[in-house]
């Protein structure tokens, strides 16, 4: 009874940390895009994406892979943000 009432208790703080990891590292990929190293931007969207997905974020990832020519994966990061979205 405790462990689940712990558990309960413990959610919402996991749910918040994983929200501001999330805005972490799209933050730090946002900087990363904007000064044109596209594999670091593209490996922090993707983490920003595993801990709370998000169209817009998928679109970033989307466009990252434009810029490093990776046409499929962009064509198919597109669609996720578009079903998402």
């Amino acid at each position: 009874m405790i462990i689940a009432l712990l558990t309960l208790l413990a959610a919402p703080a996991h749910a918040s940390g994983e929200a501001e990891g999330a805005e972490v590292a799209f933050q730090l990929g946002a900087d990363a895009y904007t000064a044109g190293q596209y594999e670091d931007a593209l490996a922090h969207f993707l983490m920003s994406n595993r801990l709370a997905p998000n169209p817009s974020v998928a679109f970033n990832i989307a466009r990252c892979h434009v810029r490093l020519q990776k046409y499929p994966e962009a064509h198919r990061w597109f669609t996720v943000a578009r079903r998402t979205g």
